[in-house]
């Protein structure tokens, strides 16, 4: 069995790759949310509701800079969004040493989670300007407003490559995680056999 002292050095090695590997994911993640913005609205405004984009007459350049700048924020805030759902303290605390257990993976939905704040102004930006935001989830033809906008199955999550290396990363850490605590609880129970059997 490992000492306390080499297992403490294996997880700030096993941390430091999990933390780096976490940044190639948000990093990604921020691209993901680039393009598919960018991809459902151009959908939208130029295949879905024409009308109302034409109705815009020499509007159309302003709002398509606003659309823009909705999009680049909400691109700047990705990564501090999505921190918490992928951040690697937590989900290394989550692996197991059971048979066929399942791999750690962030969780990117929940209601009212960092999808909705990220997506709900661009939703809003669509809807004030005539839009159907709804559109941008549906292939149908028409659809009904939905106050909850963009849901978990709607945001594209980071490439299957990049998903696999951040849980190759957070596996290591894990174990090294349940390596020190198993070298801890070894160390305290010699110190006290030590005192028990001397007193």
């Amino acid at each position: 069995m490992k000492t306390v002292d080499v297992a403490h050095a294996d997880v700030e090695k096993a941390r430091k790759a999990a933390v780096s590997a976490q940044g190639a994911y948000l990093s990604s993640l921020v691209e993901e949310w680039r393009a598919m913005a960018q991809e459902k609205v151009r959908a939208l405004v130029v295949e879905k509701q024409p009308q109302v984009t034409q109705a815009m007459g020499t509007k159309v350049s302003e709002f398509r800079h606003q659309l823009s700048a909705v999009i680049d924020d909400g691109a700047d805030q990705v990564a501090e969004l999505f921190s918490k759902a992928s951040d690697p303290d937590q989900l290394a605390r989550q692996v197991r040493r059971t048979y066929n257990s399942r791999r750690v993976a962030p969780s990117l939905g929940g209601y009212k989670g960092p999808i909705e704040l990220l997506t709900q102004p661009l939703h809003d930006l669509l809807q004030a300007h005539g839009y159907s935001p709804d559109l941008i989830k549906s292939g149908a033809a028409a659809a009904s407003y939905s106050s909850f906008g963009f849901t978990a199955s709607d945001f594209p999550l980071p490439s299957l490559g990049v998903r696999e290396a951040y849980a190759d990363a957070i596996e290591p850490y894990g174990h090294a995680l349940l390596d020190l605590a198993d070298a801890e609880h070894a160390e305290a129970s010699s110190q006290v056999a030590g005192i028990w059997d001397n007193s």
